[in-house]
Formats: structure tokens, C-alpha cells, sequence
């Protein structure tokens, strides 16, 4: 049940008392306590706000007390906490009449309840009912997968629909109705399949909401692979709440794999290891592991790393059947953690969930790069809970992987490469001219050597004498060069990002990743580059 303020109100060891009307159904998101006069902009709304008024003067009671509560109304709060004999002895009039003039429920808090009480009472209540949410959940997922197992799309729909007290359709890409629960709902086929018209030519997953009459409607598109197979319809009397959502999810997950009955039984395994995937990388490894273990045994043991490889469809076939021959998992429901790995398509790339270390890898590794067009980013170790991270790491391995031609990055190796490395290029190139053409001109010329006077003052943080040191020349005609340097740039060299936008196009004229080393007029080399930022 969520939390109430009727519930709060009833729990006798917090003793406490309603001031004003407080509608005993009002949700509690949050509690928070602030002695701030104006504590909205930290306030997201729902909350039961706890202040013992220090805010509060004598003087102007009636005025602040108004604007206050104004404030917390207009912001959503379920209601306000006043904490009494601290800073007031009992709960000021003007507070009460403003209170009850605008309806927020106000409740006082006696000396001997501590806000942290009244907190913890709330935060466990919350706890105990996402658990019981989770709990509800899982046990409604699995009443659908034995129902779709004894009885099919008719049994699926029958028990989906009994679970929202509704009915739910299940319709063909056309918008005929192929299954109903109960059977009079299919009377709302040929309404519906109008308004899937406009959704049937869609590239993308649709998952829509409608309102009609005395139904609230979702509708969830059936895809396999890039094609839109069918659709689930479910109405229900009330909007569905995040519960009742995840349950249509999970009939819809069910329906699009039994779709692919029909298809090779690749085809389907494939869509389930994309859901386990999915799954993984939306933090929930539990239900992942719980999908995984009724058909591999589990999940690859932790801690394990996510590869991405990109190609062709035909490239990524090639690279997954050659993971199923050199693991050696082909034929096999069922293996030892340490010897799982796990493949799926995202979109239009294979990802790859493997142990971290042990023959696997070398294995995994070695048939990403022994695959014909088919570039591949590996990320760094994670557990089950953490594959969001892994599979961002790992898109970041692919796109540097991509722009340095190699077929196969690390992502832990990306950094090691140096900035500039990622520089790299025509494009490059042209910036570090363009820039720094007002320099490289003057110094044709014959006039100075402003370009290296520059590179070697940056290099040396702007120390004056000990650049001046390393071109050989005096520390006033240094200055004097990079004054002129600064006029025929149009820059500001006391700025730190135009000094640091001016050494990397220095060092990208320069084409190499080394650092720059300014020498002296004897052609000695100077001393190790220095930070370009204090």
C-alpha cells in the first residue's frame, strides 16, 4: 500500500496531531526537513516537509507564514510537519490560519518525536512497498509464462487481462484481431485498427496511450528484428500505474517471442539473449540472471567485460557463429559460469558479455579480430550490475577504434594514447594551419621566429626567463615576440583555453604526439615539457 498521511497520522509512537483537514489518502513521496524561508527549489513535490520554523519571525508572522505556505502549496507538497518547543512552544496561529485557508494539511510534531523518526517511518514504508511492488511483479511475470506455456496467446491474454481488470488484444501487423480476452473485446478491433494506421509504417519500436470513453488504452508494437509483427492492445478502467506497465511489458516481451516460434530457433534464442542483454545493461541482473537460467545455466560469471563489434549483418553472423565454435558452447544449454559467454544483437551491433579473465577472453578477442569487416570495442571489467557503464565504455572503445583504423580497442587503452591521439587527421590538420597562419606567414618572412618562440613560451608556462633560456634569445625580445604573436593572432594569451587551444594546434602542426621540445642556439635539446596551466 503506498504511504499515506492517514497512515502516518495513525502510527501512535509518533503522537502526531492534525491541525487542519488532511485528506488521509494524500501519497507521501519523500519527507524533508529545511529551516529554509523559501525550501521549494530543493522540493520536487509529494513530499511531507518538516520545519520547527526558525524561518518564522514574531513580527511578521501573519505576512511570512502566508507567503510560506503559498509557496509550498504551489510546489505540490502533500503537507508541512511543525516541530513544537524548539523554536516555538506550540504552533503559531498565523501559521494554522494560512494553512487551513489554502488546505495544506498541517500536522505538529510533539518536542519528543525527532524528525528523523518520522523520516525513517516514511523511508521504510516506501522500502516495504517497492519491494512488495517488485514481489507483485515477478510472481505476476511468471503467472503470464505458465500461462502462455499451458494455453498459448489465448491463455496469456486471458490471465493479462484478468491482472489489469480489463482486456487485452492481440492484433496482426495489419491491425486484425487474432486473439481477445475476453472474447467481446474484439469489438474494439476495427476502431483500433484504424488508429494503428499511422503507426504501421514506423523503423522504430511503438508504445502509445489512449484514452477513449471509459478505457484507458496502451498499445506496444510485436517487432522481430527491423519488422513490425503484430501488436498489443490492453484497456483498462484507470491509467495503468508503473506495476501494471511492467506487467504489459513482460506479456509483450512474451508475445513477440512467441511470434517467433514460427521462425528458425535461432532467430527466437536470439531475441532472448538481446532481452537478457537489455536487461543487464538497465541495471536489473536479477531478472536477467532469473531469464538466463532456464536456458544456459545462468549468467557468465563475475567480473566479466562487454565487447561491441560493428559490421555488416552478414560480419556480425560470421563473428557470433565463430564465438559459438571457438567457445566451444554450441549444442550446449548448460555450462560452468567461468566458461559462459554470452552474445546479442543491439540495433545494428553484436554485443559480447564474457568472463573478464581466463582462456574466454583470449578466445572472444581473437575471433572479434579474426572476423572479416567487423570493428569491435572492449570495455573494462564490471559486475552483472554494472553493464550500462560497460556498454558506454565499450561504444567509446568502437568510435576510437573507428577513427585510428584499428580493428579491435580496449577501452582501458584509450587514455594510454595520449588526447591528441584522437586529433589525429586532415581535418586536424587544417585547424592547427589555419590557426596559426598569421604566425607561420611572419615567420616566412623572415622576421622572427614567432612559432617556435610561442611553442617553447607554453611549454615553459610562461616563464619568462627560462623560455627565453631555451630559444637563446633575451627575455625582453622574447616578450616582444609574444606580443606580436598575440597581435597577429588576435588572442589573448593571458586565457588559459587560448593557451591550451594554441598548444594542441602546435602540436598537431608539429605531427607528432611528442611533447615539444624548444632548443637553445646551440641545438641542444631543452628540458622536459613543463604543464601548460598553473
Amino acid at each position: 500500500m503506498p504511504v499515506t498521511l492517514g497512515a502516518l497520522l495513525g502510527q501512535r509512537a509518533l503522537g502526531l496531531t492534525a491541525l487542519t483537514d488532511a485528506d488521509p489518502d494524500r501519497e507521501i513521496s519523500w519527507v524533508h526537513a529545511s529551516e529554509l524561508a523559501d525550501p521549494t527549489p530543493y522540493l520536487d513535490g509529494g513530499e511531507l516537509l518538516l520545519s520547527v520554523g526558525m524561518w518564522l519571525e514574531p513580527a511578521a508572522a501573519p505576512q511570512q507564514a502566508s507567503a510560506y505556505v503559498r509557496r509550498l502549496v504551489e510546489a505540490g507538497v502533500v503537507g508541512l510537519g511543525f516541530g513544537v518547543g524548539v523554536q516555538h512552544a506550540e504552533v503559531p496561529t498565523a501559521l494554522v490560519a494560512a494553512a487551513a485557508a489554502t488546505g495544506l494539511p498541517l500536522l505538529q510534531v510533539p518536542e519528543q518525536t525527532a524528525f528523523v523518526a518520522v523520516g525513517r517511518s516514511v523511508w521504510e514504508a516506501l522500502a516495504a512497498e517497492q519491494y512488495a511492488e517488485v514481489t507483485r511483479t515477478s510472481s505476476a511475470q511468471q503467472e503470464l509464462t505458465r500461462a502462455a506455456v499451458a494455453s498459448g496467446t489465448a491463455g496469456l491474454l486471458r490471465r493479462l487481462a484478468e491482472r489489469l481488470d480489463g482486456w487485452a488484444l492481440l492484433l496482426d501487423a495489419g491491425g486484425a484481431v487474432s486473439q481477445a480476452a475476453p472474447a467481446g473485446a474484439g469489438r474494439r478491433g476495427a476502431w483500433l485498427a484504424t488508429e494503428l494506421e499511422r503507426f504501421r509504417d514506423l523503423s522504430t519500436p511503438v508504445s502509445a496511450t489512449l484514452s477513449v470513453e471509459d478505457d484507458q488504452i496502451a498499445v506496444q508494437s510485436l517487432r522481430l528484428g527491423r519488422h513490425t509483427r503484430g501488436f498489443l492492445a490492453v484497456g483498462s478502467p484507470q491509467r495503468l500505474n508503473r506495476e501494471q506497465r511492467t506487467v504489459v511489458n513482460t506479456a509483450a516481451s512474451l508475445l513477440t517471442l512467441m511470434l517467433a516460434q514460427t521462425s528458425a530457433l535461432r532467430v527466437a534464442e536470439s531475441q532472448l539473449r538481446t532481452a537478457v542483454v537489455e536487461l543487464l545493461v538497465d541495471g536489473e541482473p536479477a531478472r536477467a540472471s532469473k531469464l538466463a537460467a532456464g536456458l544456459w545455466g545462468g549468467l557468465p560469471a563475475d567480473p566479466v567485460r562487454l565487447l561491441l563489434a560493428t559490421g555488416t549483418s552478414d560480419s556480425r553472423d560470421d563473428l557470433a557463429e565463430l564465438l559459438d565454435r571457438s567457445t566451444g558452447i554450441r549444442g550446449r544449454t548448460r555450462t560452468a559460469p567461468a566458461d559462459r559467454v554470452l552474445h546479442a544483437e543491439l540495433a545494428d551491433r553484436l554485443a559480447v558479455v564474457y568472463p573478464a579473465a581466463g582462456r574466454l577472453r583470449g578466445r572472444v578477442l581473437a575471433a572479434a579480430a579474426g572476423t572479416a569487416g567487423v570493428v569491435a570495442g572492449e570495455s573494462t571489467e564490471a559486475g552483472s550490475a554494472e553493464l550500462g557503464r560497460a556498454l558506454r565504455e565499450a561504444e567509446q572503445a568502437l568510435a576510437a577504434g573507428i577513427r585510428s583504423g584499428a580493428r579491435l580497442t580496449c577501452f582501458a587503452d584509450i587514455g594510454a594514447s595520449g588526447l591528441l591521439s584522437l586529433l589525429s587527421g586532415p581535418s586536424a590538420g587544417a585547424f592547427a594551419e589555419s590557426l596559426l597562419r598569421p604566425l607561420i606567414e611572419h615567420d616566412r618572412s623572415g622576421r622572427g621566429d614567432l612559432v617556435r618562440s610561442l611553442a617553447t613560451w607554453l611549454e615553459h608556462n610562461g616563464e619568462w626567463d627560462a623560455a627565453a633560456t631555451a630559444v637563446g634569445v633575451h627575455r625582453h625580445t622574447l616578450r616582444h615576440r609574444i606580443r606580436r604573436a598575440a597581435e597577429l593572432l588576435g588572442r589573448d594569451l593571458d586565457a588559459a583555453a587560448v593557451r591550451a587551444e594554441l598548444w594542441i594546434a602546435l602540436r598537431l602542426l608539429d605531427g607528432t604526439a611528442a611533447p615539444v621540445r624548444p632548443t637553445g642556439p646551440t641545438g641542444r635539446t631543452g628540458g622536459p615539457a613543463r604543464r601548460l596551466v598553473r
